[in-house]
């Protein structure tokens, strides 16, 4: 074998390499993309609220967190107090901790939907989930502020408590600490709004991968 016959073998050789290595790096491009487009698609929010009492026409939202959550981590936070029209009565204090003291300096609740609705913009459309435990409780209040507040929006609501109920049938009860614990979820302080929406929005991350 000449010379040139020798350079064009080598030549021929490296060209397969390199393809080779080409085809390899492109294959991996495209699992990290896939990957990625697999994470981007974690993204929901998490709600709670606290209130004077149960009934959303007779009772007062006076506080609201949530959390919004992308590729499975928190992103960032809405924390606001509301101030009430009424007095916050002993039994609803002694749930939430929430005094008449606590709220006097906070907005009306007509103002606060206003920036929660803002923050909330994204899920506007349905597109992204907002969950919550007992979450049909929180829709009540928020569907009554909204509404006095002129604010549209059509939220993909899913309620961690019925989703515990499906995933978790064994547990003692499906309160959001118990499923918290029984999942050892680390819990922040009870009957707060950010606190309960952040237990609820890692409750959802569990549970929602083992459906």
């Amino acid at each position: 074998m000449g010379l040139l016959d020798s350079l064009a073998n080598i030549f021929e050789n490296v060209s397969e390499l390199a393809n080779t290595i080409s085809n390899v790096c492109s294959g991996c491009n495209q699992v990290d993309e896939d990957n990625n487009d697999e994470r981007e698609d974690d993204e929901y929010y998490s709600v709670d609220l606290e209130t004077t009492g149960l009934s959303a026409q007779e009772h007062e939202i006076i506080e609201i967190g949530a959390v919004h959550y992308k590729n499975g981590i928190e992103y960032e936070t809405f924390s606001e107090l509301v101030k009430p029209h009424a007095h916050i009565d002993g039994r609803s204090r002694s749930k939430h901790g929430i005094s008449d003291d606590m709220v006097k300096d906070a907005d009306s609740i007509d103002e606060v939907s206003k920036r929660f609705a803002s923050f909330m913009q994204p899920a506007a459309d349905g597109s992204i989930p907002v969950v919550g435990h007992n979450v049909g409780f929180d829709k009540k209040f928020i569907d009554k502020a909204y509404s006095d507040s002129g604010i549209s929006a059509d939220y993909d609501y899913v309620d961690t408590l019925a989703l515990s109920r499906d995933e978790m049938p064994n547990s003692k009860n499906h309160k959001l600490s118990t499923i918290a614990r029984d999942l050892d979820i680390e819990q922040e302080e009870d009957h707060r709004a950010l606190a309960d929406a952040r237990t609820a929005g890692r409750v959802y991350s569990v549970l929602n991968k083992r459906r």
